[in-house]
Order: C-alpha cells, then structure tokens, then sequence
C-alpha cells in the first residue's frame, strides 16, 4: 500500500492542479484525511490517474512533435523535388 509520510508529498502530488492568474499562484485544495486503508488507497487511486493523465499528454506531445517532423521532411523532399525539376527544364 502507498502511504503518504509527509504533508510536501501530498502537496507535490497536486502541483499539476495549481493554477496561475497574473502573479498570483493558486494551488488545488489538498485533502487532509486519517492516514487509514482507505485513504492510502484512494491516494494511491489518485496518484495512479495523475500519473496516467501525464503519460497520455506526454503521449500526445510526442505524437504531435512526429507529426511535425514527417511534416517537415515530406515539405523539404518537396521542395528538392522541385528544384531538381526545375534545373532539368533549364538544361533542356
């Protein structure tokens, strides 16, 4: 079971949640329960999720930045392509 043993690895586990508006910094409402089963469980539940969200937007952020790269190839064979198409005509 995970068990939480001090208040800064709970607060850590919420940063993500914390919001910024101008120069102030909100952070998310931490929850302060009886260290039981349940609680470590549902610590451990709500650490499990915010991991998987972080995985799936790395994911995505990686998949995106690919998406570019194949974009930008595909544009520079493109434009090779093209030139090499137009210093043929200009030698014919």
């Amino acid at each position: 079971m995970a068990s939480v043993s001090s208040e800064a690895a709970v607060v850590d586990e919420f940063a993500d949640e914390s919001e910024v508006r101008g120069s102030l910094y909100f952070s998310a409402p931490v929850e302060v329960l009886p260290q039981t089963r349940r609680t470590a469980n549902l610590l451990a539940h709500k650490a499990a999720e915010q991991q998987r969200k972080r995985e799936e937007a790395a994911e995505l952020r990686r998949r995106i930045e690919e998406e570019e790269i194949q974009r930008r190839i595909r544009e520079q064979e493109a434009k090779k392509l093209e030139l090499l198409m137009k210093q043929q005509q200009k030698e014919e």
